[in-house]
């Protein structure tokens, strides 16, 4: 992952950091997802990664009928599915999706992940790469690079800009 003048990710030990988290913003359909594809591989390679979604609307991840919908419907405040290869927990959460956001990153923290990248959250003040044509102006945080799409981003840049970026310190303001 090197050229000339990026930062050999291997050359760097993951202790040096607590953790670190970018945004990628753009909007529906502009290659978001995509980027974040050919990036979680990279940082993967130098550490823990997870991932937070932005979603803006409401969606069924908890099937009608089975088991764990009957139970959150019969007033668990939280279910929590364990299968052989995946755990999942659904809670009902009223709170504004910011605050649920800094809970989600310090939580993510204390469980030793290395990066977060962030897809969506324009209206956090995060250090954010921006897929597409969104204008400064719709970005809290500061965008600290730019591609036209999906296909064209340069993830082995990102993944270098990850690294250079400030540890997150508890909170969504940090750039």
């Amino acid at each position: 992952m090197t050229g000339a003048g990026t930062v050999d990710l291997k050359d760097r030990p993951t202790d040096c950091w607590i953790m670190k988290v970018l945004s990628v913003v753009g909007y529906r359909k502009s290659g978001k997802t995509t980027t974040i594809e050919g990036l979680i591989p990279l940082l993967r390679a130098e550490g823990r990664v997870a991932t937070v979604k932005s979603l803006h609307h409401e969606v069924e991840i908890d099937t009608p009928g089975k088991d764990t919908h009957r139970h959150r419907e019969s007033g668990a405040e939280t279910v929590v599915g364990i299968t052989p290869s995946l755990t999942f927990s659904v809670t009902a959460d009223t709170r504004e999706k910011e605050r649920r956001l800094q809970e989600t990153l310090t939580s993510l923290e204390s469980r030793g992940f290395d990066f977060v990248v962030v897809e969506g959250f324009k209206s956090v003040p995060l250090p954010a790469v921006a897929i597409g044509e969104v204008e400064e102006s719709a970005v809290e945080g500061t965008i600290h690079l730019r591609a036209a799409d999906g296909d064209s981003a340069d993830v082995e840049t990102i993944a270098d800009l990850v690294c250079d970026l400030p540890d997150w310190e508890g909170d969504a303001t940090a750039e």
